[in-house]
């Protein structure tokens, strides 16, 4: 299938149209993702829970000169309905309603009934963005509140869509879903669809989008050709070297400590090198991955974010990667 549209846009009617309940997409700046979702849910007359990341930004979104629908149909309103969340109307009629992953929580009572799908956009923190705690947790404990016992009762489940920009790739909903691998398999093969109908759920990594292409000879992207920012919002590459990533020779490491299932190495020739891999190998520190076992490691070995940022890690897998270093936020 073309994950394009004629235009050269990200192909949302043909993406969602297909069976998959879980979908991702990730793609640079302006290939229309945010706008042809919605597009997608305001002509095929759905019942929208529009989520984004912190409470801040549901509260500017809220603001009629933001309101997310404005491109795409100025005829939606949206207006605030309580300290958590706000709700857009068309013609006098509900059609949707927004909350903040950070705060949903928060919302007693809430009757999900009538929402037919969850719109998770911008779920990839830029980089100066504060973690959630626990936010892949967050986003199924919503998604269950959501969706309750539709299925048992013979109902679809509610769909779910994240799409976002390629800001960070240690990123906690793709880890959550398992699909961190697959990721990074699609970003070293090029590919940029991935569909799992066992688990439905597909992803998309929009590697050669045309939109992005045109964008290059922009002002701003000649202005900041090579930049980090450049391969961010139009080259819909992440800010992550993938030279931290690669297959070593265990004969010359030994194990320093393990945390759950994951191993930390040193090179046993040179001093400050070291790896991380997954491994059920016994050290002479086992840490349980719990907060006090979490806790423990790091108060043993504090140095750990500082000889990663000075390149004296290396690490298996980029799922390896982003489960160590989540390990050392917050």
């Amino acid at each position: 299938m073309n994950i394009y549209d004629s235009n050269g846009y990200l192909n949302t009617v043909g993406l969602l149209s297909q069976p998959f309940t879980f979908n991702f997409f990730i793609g640079g700046r302006g290939t229309g993702k945010t706008y042809g979702i919605l597009k997608y849910i305001l002509d095929h007359g759905l019942t929208v829970l529009f989520v984004r990341r912190l409470q801040s930004q549901v509260e500017i979104i809220s603001k009629p000169e933001f309101n997310p629908f404005r491109a795409v149909c100025p005829d939606v309103e949206v207006k605030s309905a309580s300290k958590y969340h706000a709700a857009f109307f068309l013609d006098g009629r509900c059609i949707g309603y927004m909350v903040a992953l950070s705060t949903f929580s928060k919302i007693r009572g809430f009757d999900a009934s009538d929402i037919d799908i969850i719109f998770y956009d911008e779920f990839i923190p830029e980089l100066h963005e504060r973690p959630i705690k626990n936010e892949d947790a967050a986003l199924f404990n919503a998604y269950e509140t959501v969706n309750r016992n539709r299925e048992l009762q013979g109902k679809k489940p509610v769909k779910l869509v994240c799409a976002a920009n390629s800001n960070r790739i240690d990123n906690p909903v793709l880890q959550g879903f398992g699909l961190l691998r697959r990721l990074e398999k699609m970003i070293k093969t090029g590919k940029e669809l991935y569909q799992d109908r066992e688990k439905s759920l597909q992803l998309v990594y929009l590697s050669f989008s045309p939109v992005s292409e045109r964008k290059e000879n922009t002002a701003l992207y000649k202005a900041l050709h090579g930049s980090e920012f450049e391969d961010m919002s139009i080259g819909n590459r992440f800010a992550f070297s993938a030279e931290k990533i690669e297959s070593r020779n265990m004969r010359q490491y030994r194990i320093l400590f393990r945390i759950g299932d994951i191993g930390f190495y040193t090179d046993r020739q040179r001093g400050k090198s070291f790896y991380v891999r997954e491994t059920k190998e016994t050290a002479k520190r086992n840490y349980d991955c719990t907060p006090d076992g979490i806790k423990e490691m790091r108060y043993d070995y504090p140095f750990i974010p500082t000889w990663n940022i000075q390149g004296y890690i290396y690490y298996e897998n980029l799922d390896v990667y982003t489960r160590f270093v989540n390990l050392f936020r917050g």
